[in-house]
Order: C-alpha cells, then sequence, then structure tokens
C-alpha cells in the first residue's frame, strides 16, 4: 500500500501551522500535560489528517488520559499507513486489553508476533490474556516462552491450587498482581528498535496506588551576597540608552561562563558542526536529511518536505525510516538550523567514497548526497539490528546516549559484540548474529554478533 497523500508538500520549520501543533503537543506530552497536548494533536490532524507523527501523538496522550477509544482508533489508522510495524500492532493490543477486548488483543498480539516483534514482550501480552480467560496451561506455555520463570511458577502454582476453590481464587489475585509487575518491567526498558514509544502497562491489573507522601516543609532558603549587586545591574541596564548599550553596562564582553557560544550565521563551512555538548548545527544551502524533532534554532528559508521512507534492495517502502513518531525528513531551503539533544551526544562522522553500516536506531541526520539503503541483521526469532548502508562522499551524524568507541578488527577471530551497543562498522566485516548460550561470558539469552574481517567497529553504550 503506498503512503497516503497529506494536503501539502512543504510546511514551514518554524511559525504557526501544522508543525506548530504537532511540536508544542510534542513538547507538552513529555512534560505530561496529556489533555492540552491532545488537543494539538487533533489540530494539527485537521490540517494533515494522515500524518504520522500527529497520529501517535493523539494515540499516546489518548491513552494516558485513559480514553481508549481515540487512542485505538488513531493506532489503527497508523496501521493502515504502516502495516508491517510490529510496534503498532503491539500498541492497538495494549488499548484492546484496557478495554476488554481480548479476542481482538491476541490477534493483535498475533500479528505482531509474525511482524518480528519483541517476542518476550508479546509472550507477556498472551500469557495475560489466558490467564484472564482461565487458560492457565495456555498462560503456562507463553510465560515459559517469554523466559519469565518468575511468571511461569506462578502459573504452575496456580494450576496445582485451581483444585481447591478458595485456595485457587486466592493465587489468581497473586498472579494478577504478578503479571501486572511483570509487563510493567518489560515495557519499563523499549527494545532500540521500537517505532512508536510503548505506551505504559502499568493500569492493565494496576493495585490502588499509595497514598503520597507529606510534602516536606521548605528549606528556607541562604542570603545571596550577590542580590544586591544584581539589582544595581538591572538597574543600570534599565536606565541605559542608544548612547550606553545594555552590553556595555553589564560588560557582557567579559562574561566568564563555559557554555558554548554560538553565531548566527555560522563561518563553519562543513554542513554539519558541533557546537558543544549535545548542540548540532547544520548549513543548509539545498537539501539534507533528518530529524526535526529536537530543533531549538532556525535562521533563514527552511522548510520540511515529506518524511523518508526506507528503500529495499533500491525500491522505496511503506515503512518510515526512522522511528514513526520521529522519523527522518528531508529539509528543503536555505540558513541554519541547531538541535539540542539535552543529556545525548552527537557524532560526526565524513565519508570519502567509503561503504558504511549504520545502527538505524542512532541514526539522525545526513548528507543528501549520500546513496543509502536500508537492511537488518537477524537470526531466528530475534528482532535483530536494523541498519542503514550508506556510500559515497557526505557527512553522517549520530546520536548516542554515551560515548562512542571505534575499535579496530583484524585477523581470522571474531570479535564478539552484544546486539545493544552496536553503532556500525566500516570496511570488509562480516556480521553474524545468535543468542548467547548458558555458558557464555554474555548473560544467556543476549543478542550477541560475531564481528569478522578488516575494518573498524562503532561500538557505545547499551
Amino acid at each position: 500500500m503506498e503512503p497516503a497523500k497529506t494536503n501539502g508538500e512543504s510546511h514551514a520549520v518554524s511559525g504557526g501551522g501544522f508543525y506548530h501543533y504537532l511540536y508544542r503537543g510534542q513538547e507538552l506530552l513529555e512534560t505530561g500535560s496529556n489533555r492540552e497536548a491532545r488537543e494539538l494533536f487533533e489540530d494539527a490532524l485537521a490540517l494533515m489528517p494522515d500524518h504520522p507523527e500527529a497520529l501517535a501523538g493523539l494515540a499516546l496522550s489518548s491513552f494516558k488520559l485513559e480514553d481508549f477509544l481515540p487512542a485505538s482508533e488513531a493506532y489503527a489508522k497508523l496501521i493502515e499507513l504502516t502495516p508491517q510495524q510490529a510496534t503498532l500492532h503491539v500498541n492497538l493490543g495494549i488499548v484492546q486489553l484496557k478495554q476488554g477486548f481480548l479476542e481482538a488483543a491476541e490477534a493483535s498480539f498475533e500479528r505482531a508476533s509474525e511482524l518480528g516483534g519483541d517476542t518476550p514482550k508479546i509472550q507477556n501480552y498472551l500469557g495475560l490474556i489466558y490467564s484472564k480467560r482461565g487458560e492457565y496451561a495456555r498462560a503456562l506455555d507463553a510465560f515459559r516462552r517469554s523466559g519469565s520463570a518468575k511468571m511461569a511458577k506462578q502459573m504452575e502454582t496456580l494450576l496445582d491450587r485451581h483444585r481447591n476453590s478458595a485456595q485457587g481464587e486466592q493465587a489468581e489475585r497473586d498472579v494478577e498482581i504478578m503479571v501486572n509487575r511483570e509487563v510493567t518491567e518489560a515495557q519499563a526498558a523499549p527494545a532500540p528498535s521500537s517505532s512508536v514509544p510503548p505506551v505504559a502497562a502499568e493500569t492493565l491489573l494496576a493495585e490502588p496506588p499509595p497514598p503520597p507522601e507529606p510534602a516536606a516543609a521548605p528549606v528556607p532558603a541562604e542570603p545571596d551576597p550577590d542580590a544586591e549587586r544584581r539589582r544595581t545591574l538591572m538597574k543600570l541596564g534599565q536606565r541605559s540608552t542608544a548612547a550606553q548599550p545594555l552590553s556595555e553596562a553589564l560588560a557582557l564582553p567579559n562574561l566568564k561562563s563555559d557554555a558554548p557560544r554560538l553565531r548566527m550565521p555560522s563561518d563553519n563551512g562543513d554542513t554539519f558542526s558541533l557546537a558543544g555538548p549535545g548542540l548540532l548545527r547544520a548549513r543548509l544551502e539545498s537539501r539534507l536529511c533528518a530529524k526535526v524533532h529536537g530543533i531549538a534554532i532556525v535562521r533563514g528559508d527552511l522548510a520540511a518536505a515529506e518524511p523518508l521512507y526506507k528503500k529495499f534492495k533500491g525500491r522505496k517502502t511503506n515503512v518510515l525510516f526512522g522511528e514513526t513518531s520521529k522519523p527522518i525528513h528531508k529539509l528543503d531551503g536555505s540558513g541554519e538550523i541547531v538541535w539540542n539533544s539535552g543529556r545525548d551526544l552527537f557524532h560526526r562522522l565524513v565519508l570519502d567514497g567509503d561503504k558504511i553500516f549504520l545502527n538505524e536506531r542512532v541514526l539522525f541526520a545526513f548528507s543528501s548526497s549520500l546513496a543509502w539503503e536500508n537492511g537488518r541483521i537477524t537470526s531466528g526469532d530475534l528482532e535483530g539490528v536494523h541498519l542503514v548502508n550508506f556510500t559515497g562522499k557526505g557527512e553522517v551524524i549520530l546520536r548516542t546516549e554515551g560515548p562512542m568507541t571505534i575499535i579496530e578488527v583484524t585477523g581470522d577471530v571474531p570479535l564478539k559484540v552484544r546486539a545493544d551497543r552496536l553503532l556500525g562498522w566500516r570496511g570488509r566485516i562480516a556480521p553474524r548474529m545468535e543468542v548467547a548460550p548458558e555458558s557464555a561470558a554474555f548473560a544467556a539469552g543476549t543478542p550477541v554478533l560475531h564481528m569478522q574481517g578488516e575494518g573498524n567497529l562503532f561500538i557505545g553504550a547499551a
């Protein structure tokens, strides 16, 4: 199915309109202002009814408000647009489970499993459905497949006790509490390849929350010895005139700070530059490709066209390139952009005719001059690592939660790397994925990559 067409090919990055509603809604959603965020996503969808980011925001904000009908409708619409996204089927299944539609939820989780979704998490949800229907033997099998020994043991106990009705009822209540805790833990650390932020599962079988602790008495603030000096400086600034600029009154040229300083415009001739910790700067003369989430400053006439879709073997697919809620866009025009990543770090790679493979999870931006194609390393039922293969001359930007290390690979003995640590590689390296056995140095069940050949590995934090 071709991606749904939207109203308008290009929309301004700054100012009002669709993107104003979308970005403001995402900011409010991150701060917990779910009702206000949903209103903004609804305003955005009134302008572009099929936009995936706005639909994802509407779905998540509605779920957090426990308004499950619009959440399920939004996830169903997203599935129409990108039917191969396993995470969307998982999220729809969670909403259906909250609504009590067990059969529909079961079908959604089974479809997610067929698409290669997070199998342990899906089996946990299926085990929950089976236990709610009283199918304890099926639930036991599902929890065993999920690797949840604790839940499997609870099911075995339930089956044993169910012969005694009184003990069986108490065991069922115990299982409801255990299932909720197990599913919550599974959702607390979503797989890096998730395309939509997984919705919270805390309230699937939640117990009443404990009463809040009484607020501590406020601690009196210590006297500020610089307060009077600052008030004097403020008065100087208020009295400043055209003949005495504010910067001279405050002696700002002598201001000392470890914060990075930016000049707009930049005299750096590169497309991308790292302006400081967590700051990325880009200069546009025609086009580049990047995520628009996190833009802090825009200078010039820039526009974000439609999001990119993945390419396999030279053919465009209907699957968004990057996360569904934060995909990569084409940016057109001329000017400058500054992104602020918060605590994350940006890394700049310069390609000079190289062939490089990078983890799609950490890919943030790249030059439009580069040729690219999507792929995946996988084995059996493993979700695998989603990759992007770049060739040509240009720049690539990665965004990670910690520092990146480059390791040289030589010789015939492969390096074993945890799959969630791999950021990418360069050179003639052949990867092979497996699950760590019981006797391995890695924890049993950990996806591990065997990397063998000649080249460089890019490794990051988990």
